[in-house]
């Protein structure tokens, strides 16, 4: 009698046996939760650019000596009210690394980053900060330049369901940082980009759809599962764990090499002096999906030449789906 044929696993069933195994644990930890219900929730990103205006918000942008001298009271006064303060807030999706699977440790590399708002910077008093822990943003959303806070693994049993771990649990992660403004210096400047640190106190990484969590520091227990979290689109799996994730400084200046000489002709040809804050988004294939130019030359001659030349670059390939940074061209 010959044999059925043995099928492979679907991704659905490979997805629950990595629940089911990242759940199997039955810990009580729950040292980050009892400091988390001690902190003040900080959910919106208004709500964290209040709470940062004391430490990096510039009154000096007020016309009126007298208006300025009062926000300073203020700042001071809001300031030593908040000191040390631990609040519990959202990491950015640059938060989240995870990499490719590893089949002599049998395990996915994740890494954490203290990364609050990385990828979208925060608006304070009109001002945008990105806000990090350790580290700094070498270039405007470059995540990769911050300070690794936890270099760990998730442990699977065989590439199958690595991939429906990276493809359907990997894409809806959450992160949540035990934070607080240090007493020290809060705002720094790298460059064009500007940004405020805080101190990283712990945090907990997890799967919203499942309530298990992932990484933690201090341990924390698993969370009250959520299912209407568990409809996450899931991504495709990579063609190439060999990609960079996405591009960093360094890559960016090489791709950007020919806009700079284009950006040169623009000036000769139009005569336009001035500054172009270029956000340039790129995609997976490493086409350049959107050009958007602010500053003094937006909307000028010179502005449609620089998308021009932008949009013609072809940047190498890489695992995420698309990157968004911002570019300065300054003209003279």
């Amino acid at each position: 009698m010959p044999r059925a044929p043995v099928l492979p696993p679907s991704r659905a069933a490979c997805a629950a046996a990595v629940a089911a195994l990242l759940g199997a644990g039955g810990a009580s930890a729950d040292e980050f939760d009892d400091q988390a219900r001690r902190a003040d929730p900080v959910p919106t990103r208004a709500g964290l650019a209040a709470e940062l205006w004391s430490a990096v918000g510039d009154c000096g942008r007020l016309a009126e000596p007298f208006d300025q001298r009062q926000c300073r009271v203020v700042q001071r006064a809001r300031r030593a009210n908040r000191a040390e303060t631990r609040m519990l807030v959202a990491g950015d999706a640059a938060a989240v690394e995870v990499g490719a699977y590893d089949d002599k440790t049998r395990s996915l590399p994740l890494l954490v980053r203290p990364c609050i708002a990385c990828r979208e910077p925060v608006s304070v008093g009109g001002a945008e900060h990105y806000v990090v822990g350790q580290g700094r943003l070498a270039a405007a959303g470059d995540a990769s330049t911050v300070a690794v806070l936890h270099d760990g693994a998730v442990v699977l049993p065989d590439p199958q369901a690595a991939e429906a771990f990276r493809t359907t649990v990997a894409p809806r992660l959450r992160v949540e940082f035990l934070v607080a403004l240090p007493a020290g210096k809060v705002a720094w400047r790298e460059g064009s980009t500007t940004g405020a640190r805080v101190r990283v106190d712990g945090f907990r990484v997890y799967d919203p759809c499942t309530g298990v969590v992932v990484a933690a520091k201090p341990a924390a227990a698993k969370l009250p599962p959520d299912s209407r979290a568990c409809g996450t689109v899931a991504r495709e799996p990579v063609a190439d764990a060999s990609l960079p994730v996405q591009h960093n400084a360094f890559a960016i200046n090489n791709a950007m090499a020919p806009a700079r000489a284009a950006a040169r002709v623009c000036f000769q040809t139009h005569g336009e002096a001035g500054t172009a804050k270029l956000t340039v988004t790129v995609n997976a294939q490493g086409a350049v999906a959107a050009v958007d130019v602010a500053g003094e030359l937006a909307g000028s001659p010179t502005d449609a030449c620089l998308v021009k030349a932008v949009r013609a670059i072809r940047f190498p390939p890489m695992q995420r789906e698309t990157m968004t940074f911002r570019y300065p061209v300054d003209l003279r």
